[in-house]
């Protein structure tokens, strides 16, 4: 019913839209528009390739409006102000079940003059479908992407509103973007990495020679248990003498709690889960030695900030977010291959919802240390 819903209010946003369009008073500036409303870690993949699509002949004068997710909001205003000029943020969750909210929102970006839309999503999803496909425009570009389970049938039904570009499978994120923006623009794109540049915020000053350690990630089943996580903490406090510190939301707050209780040590196991803003933790992370993480928004921002990293990764999209193969000497990636890996996380190895996933846990600190200490010895 839900499919059927969101279809009805797609043609039906699309036909009134028009008719309004007939009286409404636009903007005299036509408006390149960009949806992208999944998480930190996709927003740090994508961004870069909405200044070089921005920057070409075809769009110049054109303003830029960005529908984001509340999430990165204070970053995406930072970071990209520059070539974005006007944000729009909206919290997802509250949208997906309210025609209300999704209406409102339609008629505001529908007092823009919009040329074309660009859906940066690989997973497509309902809501910015009816983004992407409700406002009337002849422009309009999307990746034949990964489709939600539950709204295949408006996906197919939109694929026919789009303009779409095929990625080859499988590959990295970064590189379908990359793909994308020349399939949109026909130059193609020169950088091969995310990059983000933040000035120096509310940074406390007394923190030096430090690393970064994020012990979460959005699913918890995709990091090692605490005591796992403890046993690699250990082994750096006592080889190395730099500063740790921890971030996170405060969801990841509980092992930074025992580990710093476990060593009764405040110069240099330092807390700030729960306690940092995402934009205090990009300031926290770019001025690091280096950060260790898993395959998480911390990850690709770090990458993004061009730290050096030691990611705990398991296999579920290993060669489609985890694996940027061109980062060698830069990243270190703790893993152990499987026979299984690149199964999108629906494991076919016995999980049990609440443990960590056997590619997580089949990786041994033991087989590891030689490449840690390597890592560190070139820092």
């Amino acid at each position: 019913m839900k499919t059927l819903r969101n279809i009805i209010l797609i043609v039906l946003a699309n036909c009134i839209l028009r008719v309004f369009n007939l009286f409404c008073k636009k903007t005299v500036q036509k408006t390149l528009l960009f949806v992208k409303l999944d998480a930190i870690g996709d927003y740090v993949i994508a961004r870069n390739f909405i200044e070089f699509i921005r920057n070409q002949e075809r769009f110049k004068g054109h303003k830029v409006v960005l529908v984001g997710n509340s999430l990165w909001k204070d970053i995406s205003r930072l970071a990209d102000e520059d070539f974005v000029n006007e944000f729009i943020f909206i919290n997802p969750s509250e949208y997906n079940d309210n025609i209300l909210k999704q209406v409102k929102l339609l008629v505001r970006l529908n007092k823009q003059n919009i040329a074309t839309i660009i859906s940066l999503h690989h997973f497509r999803n309902p809501l910015s479908e009816i983004i992407s496909t409700s406002l009337p425009t002849k422009k309009r570009f999307a990746i034949t992407g990964i489709l939600e389970a539950s709204s295949k049938k408006l996906n197919r039904f939109c694929n026919n509103l789009y303009t779409q570009y095929k990625p080859s499978l499988p590959n990295h994120e970064f590189n379908i973007f990359k793909g994308f923006a020349n399939f949109i623009t026909h130059e193609s794109p020169s950088f091969n990495l995310p990059k983000l540049e933040i000035h120096d915020g509310n940074l406390d000053k007394s923190l030096n020679n430090y690393i970064v350690i994020c012990h979460g990630a959005g699913v918890s089943d995709r990091i090692w248990t605490d005591s796992r996580m403890l046993d690699f903490m250990s082994f750096l406090y006592f080889k190395y003498d730099f500063k740790m510190v921890f971030v996170g939301t405060s969801d990841n707050s509980e092992f930074p709690a025992m580990f710093k209780s476990k060593f009764n040590d405040d110069i240099r196991i330092i807390d700030k889960t729960g306690k940092a803003t995402l934009l205090e933790t990009a300031y926290i992370i770019q001025n690091s030695i280096s950060v260790v993480c898993y395959d998480s928004g911390i990850y690709h921002l770090s990458v993004a900030l061009n730290k050096k990293i030691i990611c705990i990764a398991g296999g579920g999209h290993f060669d489609r977010f985890v694996n940027y193969t061109h980062l060698n000497g830069v990243t270190l990636l703790l893993d152990e291959t499987m026979d299984c890996f690149n199964c999108d996380w629906n494991c076919t190895k016995g999980h049990k919802h609440g443990n960590s996933y056997p590619c997580i846990e089949s990786i041994s600190l033991e087989d590891k240390k030689v490449q840690i200490d390597d890592f560190f010895s070139k820092l």
